[in-house]
Parts: structure tokens; C-alpha cells; sequence
């Protein structure tokens, strides 16, 4: 048996040898996502033509994109799509997330939930002083365009967080056996200013040490392409690395780089800092699809449509014309008000229409109209119209209207698998972050040791759970109605354990319900109160009816009062 030393086969101490095995790498995975990249710009031309960067050094570009756009209804469904994701999962204007402890009896102690709360507004904080949901609404637009989308949180600061969207194009993904996202290779382009403040000149080549020497003016924005990889530690032998790192980051440069160095740097994450969002991924594959790939069709067939529409009223507008040789062609015009000159003066049949172009742009508008409602219902725009349009503090689940639920069942993967990849990682990142600049209160010391828990509440996530929502309204519905039949019914039912069902799948904080101690205390007391007042009514009574029977005793016979009516029946005659 041959034991292979697999430090002997790279060291990743060595630079050169790292930067040649990362650039083979690359020419690899870019085999694997080059299948893609034909589909990509298709979708790109027709919905969002400013949202790719295939050549890194394709930085500030602002000529104009949108030639193949002539109706703009998939660029507008995809804008809905975003907003609608955003809203719907993170909103920025209500709690989409909260923080608990594994432990449900933890949670119940006051000091527990007041750390959870105040953790969870430091969280929110952080998120919106920084661009998070900026970068997650670049993310879920383009989720829903390309089906693949990415970017990475790195420490900032000024603002705890700073996310690094990735293009389109400009980075390509691998995963592990649990077909995970656990690393990306991505070319960015940056100048040389900036190349060197972040890694040091004595790491650069010479010809970006040459450009930043330079004395004349601009030369320090030159643009060059930069490289960034980030694997799992364990990609190669993690005992060479010091420290260890669960995540490793290797930046080096594309073309010319320092043959002493190698790389520009290398260095670790603590937790994943790479956030990769997919819509729909079939089997093993790494890069998903989309529902903007559904109706590339249709949206290529819209601009068709509307292209011939126009043209074709055009036809009747300005007709193609027949015109006669007695005309005097240096004069000949169609301008309302001016004058062509013959040299006839019967001018019956001198410009003629060369053919008549009998169009009825009604039933054109019409079929434009079909396509662009497939086009919305491919990307739910129905559905994520209510929560782009009104992004309300009180929305709850139970105003998703009742004929989406065919659109959230399909929708339902979606939203649980952005939870899995996007938000949850986000949010234990950033607190990750948040912790190592001491920036949380003092935990509890029942909290310590303690395992915590994740819960999303936004209008999606409860909207997954209004099946649930119905089924129990429904069920208890139907025994509210069988109560006044069969009255022992309610035998069956575990009240308390209902209400508190509907109060989590409603999305409610824990903090609205009492406790089952407190409840059981209430009770007890309202029993307690209970038998006081019965004591006391018995109590009363007895004493009128002491007092009846002395009166009764001393009652005189035969005067022919009432007691002397009721004696016959007393003794039974």
C-alpha cells in the first residue's frame, strides 16, 4: 500500500506553487460553468443588461445595453421579484428574524428574553447601518433572473459589516458532499491604489509597484485583475496552516505577480463568509435555475410582437407609395401642407398606395397583453406585488389572499432553501462578527453553555405556515359547532396547547402568552375566589334559613295566615 504525503503535494506555504494550483482550479471550474454562461447573457439581453461583468476589467462602462429591450414588462416583473423577495423574507421596516434558546423552558425566564430582544435589535442595527439589504436585494434579483446569485460579508469598521456583491460572470462556485456551496474563485478588478493599500507594496508585482511609483498623474488608478478564492480550510492539509482556519482566503494577481511572494495574501475566516443564494437546483448541480429562464421565450417573443405592432402601424401611417414619372421628384414629399408639382393637371392616381396593409392592432395588443401575463405569472408577480406595494408594519399571514396558496406551495422550496443558504448564514455571520468586536450584552449565565435557535417570522415564513393556520381554524371551527350537539366534545381538545399552536404559527412573540405557570396561578387563584363566594352565598343562606325557622317557631296556629294554609301539605293529609 502506497501512502501518498499530501503536503508533498502542494504546500500551501508556498506561494507560487499555490497561485499555479489555484489558477488550473480555476480553468476548471470555469469548464464546468461554461454551459451556463450562453443561457446567462441570453437573459441578461432581455431583462437586466447591466447586471453582468464577464471581463473583470469591464468596470465603469456606461454605454447603453438595452438594444434587444423593446417592452419592458420582464425587466419590470423582475424588479417586482426582487423587491418582493426582500420584503417578504427581510423586510427592513419589521423583525424577519428571532433569536431563542434550544432550551423552551429558558425561554420563559424574563432575563433570557431581554438579552434575546436586545440581541436582536443590536442585530437590526447592524443590518441597516450597513448594505446588507442592498446586497440582498441584488441578490434576490438576481436569484430570480439567473438563479444563482452571491456575495460576501467581510468585517468593516466603520459599519461591523460591508457585503461584496459578485456579478454575474465574474466568479465561479464549488461544493461539498452534501452539495453545499463551500467555496468560490472570483476575478475582481481593482487599481493599483487600491491593490496595494490593502495588500502592501512589497506583495505586488513590479509592474503595479512600477505604476504606483510613477510620477504622473492618473497612473495610480490603473486597473489590473485580482483573484480571490475562498475554500474550506480542510481543502488542503489544515495542520500547514497557523493558525488553523476553518476558512481560507488567497488573493493573488491574474497576469505578472511577485515571484518571491507568489500571492498578494492569505489569510482565514472564523465561519464561511460567503452568502450564495439559489432558486431551484436540480440535482448535483451547482449553479440553479430560474424562473426568468421559464419565460425567456415569451419575453423574446414580446419584443417581437411589439416590434411588428409597431412596424405594421407604421405601414399604415406612412404607407409604402407608387408614384408617377409626371411628378417632379426634386419636390416629392408626404408632409402634411406642402406642395409637389406635376407637370399635369390631372393629378388622379400620381401617388398611390403600393399596397394596402389591412392590420387590426387590436388583436395585436391583445396577444401582447397573453404574453405579458405569462411573463408576470412566471415570476409571481401577483404574489409579490402585495408585498412590494405595501410594505406594512401589521401585515400578517392571514392576509395572504386565498387564491396564492397554489403560488406559495410552489413558491415554499424557495423561501426554505434562501432561509437555509441566505438569511440564517447572514445572520449568524454577522453576530459571529458582532461578538469578536464585543459588541453583545452580557449573557445570562442560564444562557451559557446553551445552544441557541433561529426562527424566521417574516411574511413568507408565516405565509408557509397559514396551511397550518387554516387547518387548526378549520378543526376548531368544526367542534366550536358540535358543541351545543354533543357538548363532552370538548373533552378531546387541549385548549391551551391550541391557542399556543395558533400563536406560533401566527408568528406572535412568546411574550403575548402567560406562561403555563402563570396560567395555572390565575386559575388556582379564580378557583380560590370561587369557593370564597360559594362559602360565603352558603353561609348567607343558612343564616336566612336559621332565622326562617325561628320565625317559624314562634308562629301562632289557627289565625288563618298563610302557615296555616301550608300545614295540611307540611304533614301530608
Amino acid at each position: 500500500m502506497v501512502v501518498v504525503n499530501r503536503r508533498a503535494l502542494l504546500d500551501p506555504n508556498d506561494g507560487v506553487a499555490l497561485r499555479s494550483y489555484f489558477e488550473s482550479l480555476k480553468g476548471t471550474l470555469s469548464g464546468d460553468r461554461s454551459t451556463w454562461d450562453g443561457h446567462w447573457k441570453q437573459l441578461a439581453a432581455f431583462f437586466a443588461p447591466r447586471s453582468t461583468r464577464w471581463v473583470a476589467s469591464d468596470v465603469n462602462q456606461g454605454q447603453r445595453k438595452d438594444y434587444d429591450i423593446i417592452n419592458e414588462t420582464g425587466l419590470l416583473a423582475l424588479r417586482t421579484l426582487a423587491a418582493g423577495m426582500l420584503t417578504g423574507m427581510a423586510s427592513q421596516t419589521r423583525p424577519w428574524f428571532r433569536l431563542q434558546s434550544d432550551n423552551p423552558e429558558l425561554n420563559k425566564l424574563q432575563d433570557v428574553r431581554g438579552w434575546f430582544q436586545e440581541v436582536e435589535n443590536k442585530l437590526r442595527e447592524v443590518f441597516l447601518k450597513s448594505n446588507t439589504y442592498q446586497s440582498l436585494l441584488t441578490l434576490f434579483g438576481e436569484e430570480g433572473l439567473y438563479g444563482t446569485s452571491a456575495f460576501l460579508i467581510m468585517e468593516d469598521d466603520r459599519t461591523v459589516i460591508r457585503c461584496q456583491p459578485y456579478p454575474i460572470g465574474s466568479f465561479y462556485l464549488m461544493q461539498d458532499d452534501t452539495l453545499r456551496i463551500d467555496g468560490a474563485i472570483r476575478t475582481v478588478s481593482m487599481t493599483v491604489r487600491q491593490i496595494v493599500e490593502r495588500f502592501g507594496y512589497e506583495n505586488c508585482s513590479a509592474a503595479i509597484q512600477v505604476q504606483y511609483d510613477s510620477a504622473s498623474g492618473g497612473v495610480k488608478e490603473t486597473n489590473f485583475n485580482i483573484v480571490h478564492v475562498i475554500t474550506k480550510g480542510s481543502y488542503f492539509d489544515p495542520k500547514s496552516y497557523e493558525p488553523p482556519m476553518p476558512w481560507v482566503s488567497v488573493w493573488y494577481e491574474e497576469g505578472s505577480f511577485n515571484p518571491k511572494k507568489g500571492i498578494l495574501r492569505r489569510s482565514g475566516f472564523l465561519e464561511n463568509p460567503l452568502i450564495c443564494g439559489r432558486w431551484k437546483v436540480t440535482g448535483e448541480n451547482i449553479y440553479a435555475e430560474s424562473p426568468a429562464m421559464d419565460c425567456l421565450g415569451s419575453v423574446m417573443s414580446l419584443q417581437c410582437w411589439e416590434e411588428r405592432t409597431a412596424e405594421a402601424t407604421e405601414k399604415q401611417f406612412k404607407p409604402t407609395l407608387v408614384a408617377s414619372s409626371d411628378l417632379d421628384m426634386r419636390k416629392f414629399t408626404t408632409l402634411p401642407g406642402d406642395i409637389m408639382w406635376a407637370d399635369t393637371k390631372d393629378v388622379r392616381g400620381l401617388v398611390e398606395q403600393a399596397y394596402k396593409v389591412d392590420f387590426r392592432i387590436d388583436g395585436a395588443l391583445a396577444q401582447i397583453q397573453r404574453i405579458e401575463a405569462r411573463i408576470n405569472d412566471a415570476m409571481y408577480r401577483s404574489l409579490f406585488q402585495m408585498f412590494s406595494d405595501s410594505d406594512r408594519t401589521d401585515v400578517t399571514a392571514a392576509e395572504i389572499n386565498a387564491k396564492l396558496q397554489e403560488k406559495m406551495q410552489v413558491l415554499g422550496p424557495v423561501v426554505e432553501r434562501n432561509v437555509e443558504e441566505v438569511l440564517a448564514p447572514t445572520v449568524k455571520r454577522t453576530l459571529s462578527i458582532m461578538q469578536r468586536k464585543g459588541m453583545l450584552p452580557t449573557m445570562p449565565d442560564a444562557l451559557k453553555g446553551q445552544v441557541f435557535k433561529l426562527e424566521f417570522i417574516s411574511i413568507l415564513a408565516q405565509a408557509q405556515r397559514l396551511g397550518g393556520i387554516n387547518s387548526l381554524g378549520g378543526f376548531m371551527g368544526f367542534v366550536g359547532s358540535q358543541v351545543a350537539i354533543v357538548p363532552d366534545i370538548l373533552d378531546n381538545v387541549d385548549t391551551d396547547a391550541s391557542v399556543r399552536e395558533y400563536a406560533e404559527l401566527s408568528g406572535l412573540k412568546a411574550e403575548i402568552l402567560r406562561t403555563p405557570e402563570d396560567v395555572d396561578a390565575i386559575r388556582q387563584g379564580r378557583q380560590q375566589a370561587q369557593a370564597a363566594q360559594q362559602a360565603s352565598i352558603a353561609a348567607d343562606n343558612a343564616q336566612k334559613l336559621a332565622g326562617a325557622a325561628r320565625n317559624l317557631s314562634e308562629a301562632h296556629v289557627g289565625t288563618g295566615s298563610l302557615l296555616d294554609q301550608a300545614l295540611p301539605s307540611l304533614v301530608g293529609r
